[in-house]
């Protein structure tokens, strides 16, 4: 048992709370894991609220979270009335890093360091370095892409007990939490909410610790062509106390909730961001914090951000525009099936049938146009080839820049990179005065594909 184990369960307050000696014997044998700032899996959007949907391909993204809380997160009071600071302060580091697989799930790791705790307490008792409670992730995209009104997920995650109790890093047992994730765009603005149940050991003496039912929400606001990201967001846990606690669910000692100010910016592959916020109930844990985070995320890694992969026409029901007029040639002229024969000439051959009439260029149009239509039918349902296919035959009928590029894309999705690098090289010179933000999303399918 740790000497600062001892001296909270002596007589531990959080924040406002306080306890008889009594109820504060138990507690002395048990630490937890005091901070409840969980940074989103590297590639999300926003800091706190996971995102429901999964980049495309196989695509990894890491992230560097920094959190400092910077007043009191727990404190005691001392037998002469006077109310210590068991944690004053804290810096943690957080190193995430994600992988999303076959369009669908996404697993991600989270390993958090407490790099400095500030405390009164002196010597072995005052908590400091020490790692916590190693994160595993685990989501499935149930409904829903990147820029669509509505995403749906399910996620899974599992702490580890890597922590240490005696730094209040650890719980000293396995979590998990089962969230149902929902988020979605509309416009500049997109949003994202996220409910599940947390389930923890139980601390019912001093304070309340325990499993509950866990929230998130947040929205926001894109800017500059989707570089910059301005959103608020709020997290929180209900927990359930206990039969042996006096306290109720939902209560201002039971409840912790924080929020947030965020802004993320994008500088070709990477996002940085700042946040800060205020500490909105007075749990354990609870406290005013600034966060940074510095990520590795390639674009369309984060659904609340424009991507390279679909922002470029990839597919959108547009109907290619008909090409030059071409000159129809001339239909052959017609077999003298009814001309006399001589009677002493040979009995003719059968004759050859006729030509079928040309393609008028109306009909050509009408064809092109069904097959673009079908290859954002294999391009929706994620049948690249197919949608390859599809997007080169109208291409061949029809050339136009829409075309080429939703061709370049699906060539990129199919693995088709050599093709996929002409196509997107091809579009730059036939598309005339392009938008920047297509533009530079067509250089780095550039820089993707011709290596």
């Amino acid at each position: 048992m740790g000497v600062r184990k001892q001296f909270v369960g002596a007589a531990v307050v959080s924040l406002l709370g306080m306890s008889s000696p009594a109820r504060a014997q138990s507690t002395a044998s048990e630490g937890w894991a005091l901070d409840i700032y969980e940074p989103t899996p590297a590639g999300d959007a926003l800091f706190t609220v996971p995102s429901a949907t999964v980049p495309k391909g196989l695509t990894y993204s890491d992230k560097l979270v920094g959190s400092l809380s910077y007043r009191p997160t727990l404190r005691r009071l001392a037998t002469n009335g006077d109310r210590v600071e068991i944690v004053s302060s804290a810096f943690y580091l957080h190193a995430s890093s994600s992988l999303a697989i076959a369009d669908r799930f996404l697993v991600n790791l989270n390993a958090p360091f407490a790099l400095v705790q500030s405390s009164d307490l002196d010597g072995s008792a005052a908590p400091g370095f020490a790692f916590g409670d190693l994160r595993l992730t685990g989501r499935v995209n149930v409904l829903g892409e990147a820029h669509d009104a509505f995403s749906l997920a399910l996620m899974q995650s599992l702490w580890l007990p890597t922590g240490s109790e005696d730094d209040f890093t650890g719980d000293g047992r396995l979590r998990s939490n089962a969230e149902v994730v929902m988020n979605g765009r509309v416009g500049l603005f997109f949003y994202g909410v996220d409910v599940g149940y947390l389930s923890r050991k139980t601390i019912s003496d001093t304070v309340d610790i325990g499993g509950g039912l866990t929230f998130g929400a947040g929205a926001g606001v894109l800017l500059l062509e989707d570089s910059l990201q301005i959103a608020l967001e709020m997290n929180g846990t209900a927990v359930i106390p206990s039969g042996s606690s006096d306290r109720s669910m939902f209560g201002s000692l039971t409840t912790p909730v924080s929020g947030l100010l965020g802004i993320k910016y994008r500088v070709k592959q990477f996002v940085f961001g700042v946040a800060t916020g205020p500490g909105m109930s007075e749990s354990p844990g609870v406290s005013p914090h600034v966060a940074f985070s510095i990520a590795y995320a390639p674009k369309g890694d984060d659904e609340a951000s424009s991507t390279a992969r679909d922002s470029e026409e990839a597919p959108v029901s547009e109907t290619p525009a008909p090409a030059a007029t071409m000159e129809t040639p001339p239909a052959a002229p017609p077999t003298p099936a009814d001309a006399p024969t001589p009677a002493s000439a040979p009995t003719p051959a059968p004759p050859v049938p006729a030509p079928a009439p040309a393609e008028s260029e109306e009909e050509k149009t009408a064809r092109a146009r069904a097959l673009f239509h079908e290859g954002v039918s294999h391009f929706d349902a994620r049948r690249y080839e197919e949608a390859r296919k599809a997007f080169a035959a109208a291409y061949d009928l029809r050339p136009h820049p829409t075309v080429l590029l939703n061709l370049a894309q699906s060539e990129l999705d199919s693995g088709h990179h050599a093709d996929a690098c002409k196509h997107f090289k091809q579009w730059q010179t036939e598309q005339l005065d392009p938008p920047k933000e297509k533009l530079e999303a067509v250089k780095a399918g550039i820089a993707e594909t011709c290596r």
